[in-house]
């Protein structure tokens, strides 16, 4: 970012997560130009077997330093590519550790918060009148219901007259009862006992059960 940008919009903060993606694609291009280090190197090497064949020893040596060369410059690539590779790993357990501590912050404030609002000296004090309000709303209720305080004002008249009507409604009471009672005076139903089956009808019956019997033996037996 230019310099007076900065200065109006401030500097932006380098997340690891960016940071990261700067490597990766570094890594990338070092990877290309490794690749470019070891098709040169190999190229020598044949150019170096050609002078060989054309017998031409000192072109082929040249061939084999400039070889040598490309390689070094191949490995010293990589070892970058290596080195960048182990800042990535150590950015993105940074990066978690980061998110992780986070996380333990944000706990840390909901834990505190909520020992606030659930702390034992206000819970005792909130049972403490929430019980005062109980035993205020019963005995509110105790005295609301109350009869003494009218009972109290009756004079001795009313309460003769209540007495005189409590008898009456006892000896209603009591008529409603005997009128209840089943009436015995009357002659009683008994249901008939049923005769005794006559010997006559009983044989009658046996004679008639073994023509019966005789009968489907002949229709059964074709």
């Amino acid at each position: 970012m230019p310099k007076f940008l900065e200065k109006l919009f401030g500097k932006k903060k380098v997340t690891p997560q960016k940071t990261v993606a700067v490597l990766r694609r570094t890594i990338n291009k070092l990877n290309v130009t490794a690749t470019k280090y070891k098709r040169q190197s190999d190229e020598q090497r044949v150019m170096a077997k050609e002078f060989l064949k054309a017998g031409n020893k000192v072109a082929a040596k040249q061939a084999l330093m400039r070889r040598q060369l490309y390689l070094k410059q191949m490995n010293t690539t990589y070892n970058k590519v290596f080195n960048l590779q182990r800042t990535i790993s150590a950015l993105e357990t940074a990066g978690s550790n980061i998110d992780v501590a986070n996380a333990m912050e944000e706990a840390d404030v909901a834990i505190q918060d909520a020992l606030k609002a659930a702390s034992p000296e206000r819970i005792e004090k909130t049972m403490l009148r929430s019980q005062e309000g109980i035993e205020r709303i019963t005995m509110t209720d105790e005295i609301l219901g109350d009869t003494s305080f009218a009972e109290s004002e009756l004079e001795f008249e009313e309460e003769a007259g209540l007495d005189a009507e409590m008898e009456a409604l006892m000896g209603e009471l009591s008529i409603e009862s005997e009128s209840e009672l089943p009436d015995i005076t009357g002659p009683i139903d008994v249901e008939p006992i049923p005769e005794k089956e006559k010997p006559e009808k009983k044989k009658a019956d046996t004679k008639e059960l073994e023509k019966l019997r005789k009968e489907l033996e002949r229709e059964l037996g074709g």
